[in-house]
């Protein structure tokens, strides 16, 4: 007999519920797509938030297609309960149209899912969580990889259903994809040719970004993971990790002015090594300026935002926040952009000290660790893929506009998903490796 047999999983099922493949689809979406996959559908409805929110409610309606259920902390249904409220007001009381309201409180709305998302990934399994990341990850790295690096072009769809043009690269989301796609590839199949080829490749393409923030955040989100996985417990591992790591750097540096040369001007393959960590100073017509412009805008929302006297709520949901304060200025000086490029502000400003209070608490319960040494399991490794995800989508929106689109929330709430799925199997026999 073997181990498998003799120690089953009680919670993984042959056959999955069909709110589990329905939430499963919803969230590929964004993970093969980025920011284009999650624009596909009929505005304000899109298809991703459609089947998430279906997924959700049929394992509501439907609990005993799921034999044990997922088990979280009474805190963590305190917080559940507050954020639920916390919308419901800020809906009724908001300002402007309801569909703008609700899309400035989407980022709270979608933690509201955890629960739904930890019982699919109980149920599924780390053999199919795992076979699911590798699927979904590798087919966004197939277009993304060629897409950043300049050589295949975005292609125009119907607007009223592609909200982007098909192959619309998001650094900041793109890039934490891409550190996903790379240590799964590592895990799975090692330092092989093949695998450091895709490393190089895959470096490149994210060297080749402007966004400074995706690059760095998901960097230091690969240390996280390599944390957890237990990577870099004592000096022998510290100093293969830094190995590893020179080695690539000098690769991508070296095939940086090959790519910049070739490439067309959609990308600058050099800009990083030019611009430096914080650039030149000058904020560009794009909104993707220095530090030094959005440090201007976010002093000045933060101004805005003591003289309205209401610090506990905020402005409110729907309130043009980024406009009435003069930040727009600092921002491209375009009247449609509603984010100031920093989650942490935005949400400060727009919900108050409660708003943001109730979110951080709620992304903490959900993702709260797991008590005991990491022993290495397939398991840990989606513990381990969900630091990373979380980290590097957190990272990123400190310096850009993702938690606040659905891409980044989506992508946010499986690392959130993946990193407390393994407390709900403490006490419980292991599942075979793979």
């Amino acid at each position: 007999m073997t181990k498998a047999a003799e120690y089953p999983v009680p919670t993984v099922v042959d056959r999955l519920p069909v709110s589990t493949t329905l939430g499963a689809i919803g969230l590929a979406i964004p993970l093969v797509g980025g920011r284009w996959g999650s624009y596909i559908g009929l505005p304000p409805v899109f298809l991703a938030d459609a089947l998430l929110i279906l997924a959700a409610l049929s394992t509501l309606m439907l609990p005993k297609s799921y034999p044990v259920p997922a088990r979280f902390p009474p805190v963590y249904w305190l917080c559940w309960t507050a954020t639920a409220l916390f919308i419901l007001a800020s809906m009724l009381q908001g300002y402007g149209d309801p569909v703008t309201r609700f899309r400035d409180l989407l980022p709270w709305f979608y933690l509201l899912l955890l629960p739904a998302v930890v019982q699919w990934a109980k149920v599924a399994g780390s053999r199919r969580i795992l076979n699911y990341l590798t699927v979904t990850l590798l087919a966004h790295a197939a277009w993304a990889i060629p897409a950043m690096l300049g050589v295949l072009p975005e292609i125009d769809l119907p607007a009223n259903i592609f909200g982007q043009p098909l192959f619309a690269d998001r650094p900041d989301v793109d890039v934490p994809l891409l550190a996903g796609a790379v240590v799964l590839v590592l895990h799975r199949w090692g330092t092989r040719p093949a695998t450091l080829a895709f490393l190089v490749f895959a470096a490149g393409a994210a060297a080749a970004q402007t966004s400074r923030a995706a690059l760095v955040g998901s960097v230091l989100a690969v240390v996280v993971y390599a944390r957890v996985r237990g990577y870099l417990r004592g000096a022998q591992g510290v100093a293969r990790m830094f190995a590893v790591s020179v080695i690539v750097a000098l690769v991508v540096l070296v095939l940086l002015p090959a790519i910049s040369s070739q490439a067309p001007d959609r990308s600058d393959a050099g800009a990083l090594a030019r611009a430096g960590l914080y650039g030149t100073g000058e904020a560009s017509a794009s909104g993707e300026g220095t530090a030094g412009a959005r440090f201007q805008a976010w002093e000045t929302l933060f101004d805005y935002y003591a003289d309205r006297g209401h610090p506990a709520l905020g402005a409110g949901a729907g309130a043009e926040i980024v406009r009435d304060s003069g930040a727009v200025r600092y921002l491209s000086g375009d009247v449609e952009v509603r984010a100031p490029h920093n989650w942490w502000v935005h949400a400060i400003v727009r919900t108050g000290y409660v708003g943001l209070l109730l979110w951080t608490a709620l992304l903490v319960a959900g993702a709260r660790p797991r008590s005991g040494r990491s022993n290495c399991t397939s398991r840990d490794f989606g513990r381990a893929m969900g630091a990373l995800l979380m980290t590097s989508v957190l990272l990123a929106a400190t310096f850009g506009v993702v938690v606040e689109a659905p891409f980044g929330s989506q992508v946010l709430l499986l690392g959130v998903a993946l990193f407390g799925l393994s407390a709900q199997h403490e006490g419980q026999p292991q599942e075979a490796a793979r």
